[in-house]
């Protein structure tokens, strides 16, 4: 079964639904990918590829199927990604040992196919993007490596390390990572990671923990950083700024399989199995909100008179937006005064007219207004 979740940003279930109820599905989960204003779940269903598409959060879902991907024979996993820069779902899978890929494009047709690799054994391929490429990471037997395909173009494909057992590529905010598994003497594995520019070579590993089985997840976040979770008896969390990576420190307790990790502005949510309980554990980090942007003001005229009006963008961070009438806050300054608030508005709003202050008729004057985010803890 393929069951879809919406939660808030407190962790309550804002609607479900069953995508999938047919015993006919691959023993690998479903994947998630998406934006505001799409979310994709694909899953594996008698030799097909089927994406679901919702364009409302989930409200109602679309079909697309991939019928007779390429290659021959068993599946061995699979990996999507979003790119909201070109409306495209990439998809990467290990059919009989080789690794393909095709796209999902914004007119909803399955397309851009590709032979990755000519033998990359058994294991799960994974896809990332940044402006203007697509990375690949797989396996050539226990070689791990990558291939990236610029705009139209495959490249040329690089040796990360020789000797893994399983690998994730991720493009950061300024970096592509790949993070794999390294057997070490003495029959254990050890969380290595390797960084090089989006077009560059890449660099010696960093090892991240020892005695790991298994690579993290990871997002980024407005502000520059990357930030992984695994494992490891507890749930782990670090993050990456560009240069420097943090130490370790337990967000969680227990767990089975891997935790997930996504992302809105700096917000982080991170959910994990409990296999104490039929539950999935969930937790968020709830960062300070971000300013609006492209704020600007303007002027409303209405009959005789004007009014000072500003604008901007809307904020998109799911506990700004929830929090009813203190979303945004409008402080307003007359003549060089104080700053006061003069209103508070839905996390949804994006402009402001301020009716307290005609232009046309009130003689010479000034006021200077400021806005800020306001989300559910107040901050």
């Amino acid at each position: 079964m393929v069951k879809y979740y919406l939660l808030n940003s407190s962790g309550s279930v804002i609607r479900s639904s069953t995508l999938e109820s047919s015993q006919n599905l691959s023993g690998y989960p479903a994947k998630v990918s998406g934006d505001n204003n799409n979310v994709y779940v694909v899953y594996l269903i008698n030799g097909v590829i089927r994406a679901k598409k919702s364009v409302n959060a989930g409200i109602s879902w679309s079909t697309y199927d991939l019928n007779n991907p390429i290659g021959t024979g068993t599946f061995y996993g699979y990996d999507i990604a979003f790119d909201n820069n070109t409306n495209k779902l990439h998809m990467v899978y290990n059919r009989g040992g080789q690794t393909y890929y095709y796209a999902l494009n914004a007119n909803n047709q399955w397309g851009e196919s590709q032979q990755v690799s000519s033998y990359s054994g058994y294991s799960a391929p994974t896809v990332s993007f940044s402006q203007d490429r697509v990375h690949v990471s797989y396996e050539e037997g226990s070689v791990a490596k990558s291939r990236d395909k610029y705009l139209t173009s495959w490249q040329t494909p690089q040796t990360v390390t020789s000797s893994s057992l399983e690998e994730r590529i991720h493009a950061g905010s300024s970096k592509l990572l790949y993070f794999y598994s390294e057997p070490q003497q003495g029959f254990y594995l050890d969380m290595q990671v390797r960084q090089r520019d989006f077009n560059g070579n890449w660099s010696s590993p960093f090892l991240l923990h020892g005695v790991l089985d298994g690579v993290p997840a990871a997002a980024n976040t407005f502000d520059g950083k990357t930030h992984i979770v695994y494992r490891d008896g507890n749930i782990i969390y670090r993050n990456y700024n560009g240069s420097t990576w943090t130490s370790e420190t337990s967000i969680g307790t227990g767990g089975s399989g891997m935790p997930k990790i996504s992302s809105v502005s700096n917000d982080l949510f991170v959910i994990w199995e409990n296999p104490l309980s039929s539950y999935l554990s969930y937790r968020q980090y709830d960062a300070n909100p971000l300013t609006p942007a492209n704020f600007a003001g303007g002027i409303h005229d209405v009959g005789w008179n004007a009014y000072p009006k500003i604008t901007w963008n809307a904020v998109n961070e799911p506990d700004v937006r929830i929090n009813g009438t203190n979303g945004i806050i409008v402080e307003r300054s007359k003549d060089f005064g104080a700053f006061t608030v003069v209103a508070n508005l839905s996390g949804a709003a994006t402009s402001y007219i301020d009716y307290g202050i005609p232009y046309a008729g009130s003689g010479p004057g000034s006021a200077r207004y400021r806005i800020k985010s306001r989300d559910i803890n107040a901050h």
